[in-house]
């Protein structure tokens, strides 16, 4: 059967053109097709790595155990610090590493007297604050001394142990002057409240008043420095 001629002025498509445009077609299916999976790749590990840091969170929550809103300091707070709305806020801690006493709102520390330099972020446990102006703790009563004959550079804070000194001897009862001796007893440890004109106002356990009292006079009554309070790293 004999083959019909193209009509004259015919366009034809050459061969090489028609083999150009499938490649490129071929092409870029192909990069479409590269393109899918790298985004499906990426869209799997994303999931992949969600899921990782989920079940990382979970296990940590795990050892740590449960959590709870607790009072936190929002800055380094030193002792004798009342303190202000503005130095707390509340943080998520684990509650088997929480110091006993911790607080679960602002307002029952907001006012309170730090007895304890706390550092920021650390919770604010009972034992650490006071809601009496001076600073004092449930069993505590303050006393003043006079300033002894070389006191020491005390500040508020500061933990001294209370000595009473007496003399003994120097005179024989004979009119000679006889040997003397310097004796010394420790009546218990304190904490400084106040320093002033009028002496050192300590906190002091009730069973230490009378003794102190008793020393005061007949003797004098020295203070040991033992050093300030220091705060303690991490949540006791």
């Amino acid at each position: 059967m004999a083959t019909t001629p193209p009509a004259p002025g015919a366009l034809r498509r050459p061969t090489h053109q028609h083999s150009l445009l499938s490649r490129a077609v071929a092409l870029t299916r192909a990069r479409l097709d590269r393109r899918r999976l790298v985004a499906v790749a990426l869209a799997t590990l994303a999931v992949g790595l969600a899921a990782q840091a989920i079940q990382r969170s979970q296990d940590i929550q795990a050892q740590l155990g449960q959590t709870d809103s607790v009072v936190v300091a929002n800055r380094d707070l030193p002792v004798g610090h009342r303190i202000e709305a503005t130095d707390v806020v509340l943080r998520q801690r684990p509650v088997g590493h929480l110091p006993p006493g911790s607080f679960r709102n602002q307002e029952d520390v907001i006012g309170a007297v730090v007895v304890a330099a706390t550092v920021d972020g650390e919770a604010i446990a009972g034992h650490r604050v006071s809601t009496h102006r001076l600073g004092l703790l449930a069993g505590e009563q303050a006393l003043t001394v006079p300033f002894p004959l070389a006191p020491p550079p005390v500040v508020v804070g500061d933990s001294v142990e209370v000595m009473g000194v007496g003399v003994n001897g120097g005179f024989d009862g004979l009119g000679a002057d006889g040997p003397v001796s310097v004796t010394a007893r420790s009546l218990g440890s304190a904490r400084v409240l106040v320093v002033d004109d009028n002496g050192i106002t300590l906190a002091l356990g009730q069973d230490q008043v009378a003794p102190i009292l008793e020393q005061l006079g007949g003797g004098t009554v020295e203070l040991v420095f033992s050093g300030p309070e220091r705060p303690v790293s991490g949540d006791e």
